[in-house]
């Protein structure tokens, strides 16, 4: 038995080093950000909103990811804030990383959003968009993703389209 157990680990690292040699990354970060200053009928709204993941390589295709999102709206003098965290992973449809190619991913999360109470609602994000590589490490991503926040009483949910910068090292 104990001979089988060193067997299975020898063969599945013999396995894992192939896949480990002809990975380009093992990091990436991305960010984006938004700044609204409007007023309508004499009433002056300001929104600002930035969002910036870390993502670790598991394999050439899926990144786990940690990410933050800040949002600060202000209408007539009255504010309010949101932050939230979340835990994810995105899947990269194929893992040709180059200058000029279009990289397809779907990718979700699950986390917690503060907006200031006492309490923290529980985010969930899924969605779609796609890498355009600007070189053979630099991206901008189209994305398109459906935002459920449980908050009581109720829910908060919509879309959220973005165009994020991605760096990977």
């Amino acid at each position: 038995m104990k001979y089988a157990v060193v067997a299975a680990a020898l063969a599945a690292s013999a396995l894992a080093l192939p896949a480990a040699a002809q990975m380009t990354f093992r990091h990436e970060v991305s960010g984006m950000g938004s700044y609204s200053s409007l007023e309508r009928g004499g009433t002056d709204v300001t929104v600002s909103t930035w969002m910036l993941n870390y993502g670790y390589y598991f394999s050439p295709q899926i990144v786990g990811t940690v990410g933050v999102m800040r949002t600060d709206v202000e209408i007539e003098g009255t504010e309010s804030d949101s932050t939230d965290l979340d835990l994810g992973v995105k899947y990269y449809l194929n893992s040709n990383f180059r200058r000029g190619a279009l990289v397809p991913f779907v990718d979700g999360a699950i986390g917690v959003a503060d907006s200031g109470g006492d309490d923290s609602d529980m985010k969930i994000r899924i969605g779609v968009g796609a890498s355009y590589f600007i070189n053979d490490s630099v991206s901008v991503d189209p994305s398109f993703s459906y935002v459920r926040i449980s908050t009581e009483p109720g829910k908060t949910s919509g879309w959220l389209f973005g165009l994020r910068l991605t760096a990977r090292f």
